[in-house]
């Protein structure tokens, strides 16, 4: 037999075989859930997690999976995906394979995964508006799945803003009820952290090797993962399979007996390349959104110090987009090691607004008693609204949230986000900013500053007749409209009819409005509930460094707008979503 014969049989039987092999794994029912979170809104930007979902989908459906691969999803859009997930394997066995690339964080000893839109301010939050992994676990259960595989490449540093009490930790923790048959997979090891761009690239490799097994592939990913992290990062997984698990097929199968005579050695070279990452430390002036080599990456607020990581070695190209419709483009050169910096110094120039002191407008608050807090049949209250008697002083509080052309006046810049329009609120300030008005107003017409400030150390003299913030109680009384208000309980401020008083997520078309749009409460006060949440002097017990936040905003929901909803960020976050109030003797 010659050698192009032997070559064309040789041939006919690898592809043969192939062939066998490729019907084996798709007369299986293989399903595969594959969800990518990168582009963050409210937490740091991940540069990997999508394009390495999108190469493991890809060998996924060459070893017969139906791949589903959700990108930069909201909350809802993965608990639908897992309900369809569940769905597609009910009644039919098979092998459930599910993988999670994004943040992760572990809160009181269970794991949620962070959805791309999610705004969770604290740990209390994390609960409604993040994934909880007994939703997977449950729906993998409930799917009668033969083997289940389940991957977590979200090991990554708490994301949510310290603070004081927290009862997050490093990494995700041990999944306590698996389903029948399964194996749990982590990218590194319980209670530890991961980095970009080593896991689940390795794991997409090593996958579609036949003739090894799914625990052999685990440990050549484990051995590559810590090699190229110096040993700072182990993948661990929780093992409670049966049998093993062989995904691209056992490489055992016999070929048929041929008589070949040996074909010339060929040696075919073969490329490697090898990649590195390093990282990139971003600042900005204005707020806009960070685009990398033209992939939005996330939503930066003004003032912002931002890291990007996995970011890979080598002349990269960075913009930052800013509502106005101005780009701002940069270039930098990212090494291995330490950070590139990176600093965008775009303001826009805004005129200097002249508002005269009798343009801010107060409405008189009668002193009394009151209930603060919410009762205990209030939809969506939280175990902090107790309710308990509360007696305030008669004070002044401002008819409108502190306006853009009032802050402009004062301090002469506009941090805010939404622009065009001077009426609207004042929002991207912290608590810092505005006590810090606060004293500049004061002092502008003349009256005595209430507040000491020695850098973030801030002490009131509450016999001072100047402007300052209200306090959680003088708000709550001033919002259910005081003694004017107290014969009839509203859940909003001055209605039980969200719309009539309030710009929130339901009708804001995600941005502030003009003040004094919607309709006021009984005591002349407008947008207590909604347009921007107003911060206020401290928690009521006084607990931890974090300042009590009111009233919801146009980004929140109809639970946000409760008048005895309470929230709270360190006095130094800036967000689009927080303006304030003023209040005087």
């Amino acid at each position: 037999m010659d050698v192009q014969k032997t070559t064309l049989i040789r041939r006919f039987l690898t592809v043969a075989f192939l062939t066998l092999i490729s019907l084996g794994l798709q007369a299986e029912n293989r399903q595969a859930l594959l969800i990518a979170n990168s582009a963050y809104k409210h937490f740091g930007a991940l540069g990997t997690p999508v394009p390495e979902a999108q190469d493991l989908a890809a060998t996924l459906e060459k070893l017969g999976f139906q791949v589903t691969l959700l990108k930069n999803a909201s909350r809802e859009e993965m608990l639908v995906a897992l309900d369809k997930f569940g769905s597609a394997l009910k009644g039919k066995g098979g092998i459930a394979f599910f993988h999670y690339g994004g943040h992760g964080v572990q809160v009181a000893g269970k794991n949620y995964l962070i959805p791309a839109d999610a705004d969770i301010p604290d740990e209390l939050r994390v609960k409604t508006r993040a994934v909880d992994m007994d939703e997977v676990m449950d729906t993998l259960s409930d799917s009668g799945a033969d083997t289940s595989i389940i991957i977590l490449d979200a090991c990554r540093n708490d994301p949510l803003p310290a603070s004081s009490g927290r009862s997050t930790t490093r990494g995700l923790t041990v999944v306590g009820d698996q389903p029948k048959n399964s194996i749990i997979v982590y990218a590194a090891k319980a209670d530890s952290v991961a980095q970009d761009g080593l896991f689940t690239p390795a794991l997409s490799r090593e996958l579609a090797k036949p003739g090894l097994s799914l625990l052999d592939v685990l440990t050549e990913v484990r051995n590559e993962v810590y090699r190229k992290s110096n040993g700072a990062q182990t993948p661990g997984d929780y093992n409670q399979l049966f049998t093993p698990v062989y995904l691209a097929g056992t490489g055992t199968t016999p070929a048929p007996a041929v008589t070949v005579v040996p074909a010339p050695s060929v040696v075919t070279p073969t490329i490697t390349v090898s990649r590195s990452y390093g990282s990139l430390s971003i600042t900005t002036a204005t707020a806009g959104t960070l685009y990398l080599d033209g992939r939005a990456m996330g939503d930066l607020p003004a003032g912002a110090k931002a890291k990007l990581d996995s970011v890979e070695v080598g002349e990269r190209s960075l913009e930052v987009r800013y509502a106005d419709g101005q780009v701002e483009k940069q270039s930098a050169t990212v090494g291995e090691g330490g950070p590139t910096s990176v600093s965008f110094t775009y303001r826009k120039a805004l005129p200097p607004a002249v508002v005269p002191a009798s343009s801010v407008e107060m409405v008189s608050v009668p002193g009394g008693a009151f209930t603060i807090g919410s009762p205990n049949t209030e939809q969506g209250r939280s175990d902090d609204e107790v309710q308990h008697q509360v007696t305030v002083s008669s004070f002044h509080m401002g008819k409108f949230d502190v306006t853009q052309d009032l802050y402009q006046s004062v301090m002469g810049n506009n941090p805010s986000k939404f622009t065009g329009d001077g009426n609207r609120p004042v929002e991207n300030v912290s608590w810092y900013d505005a006590v810090a008005f606060c004293n500049k107003l004061s002092q502008r017409d003349g009256l005595q500053t209430v507040y000491t400030i020695n850098g973030t150390d801030v002490t009131a003299d509450w016999s001072a007749n100047g402007y300052r913030l209200p306090t959680e109680a003088e708000w709550e009384y001033a919002a259910r409209g005081g003694q004017q208000g107290a014969s009839a309980y509203h859940v909003y401020a001055g209605s039980d009819n969200l719309d009539q008083v309030a710009w929130y997520s339901g009708n804001s078309g995600a941005t502030t409005h003009p003040v004094g749009q919607k309709a006021p409460n009984a005591l002349g006060l407008y947008d207590m509930s909604g347009n921007v949440w107003q911060w206020c002097w401290v928690y009521a017990d006084n607990a931890g460094s974090a300042r009590v936040l009111r009233g919801g905003s146009w980004l929140n929901g109809t639970l946000n707008a409760r008048v005895a909803s309470r929230n709270g960020f360190p006095p130094a976050f800036r967000y689009d979503y927080l303006g304030f109030r003023l209040v005087r003797p």
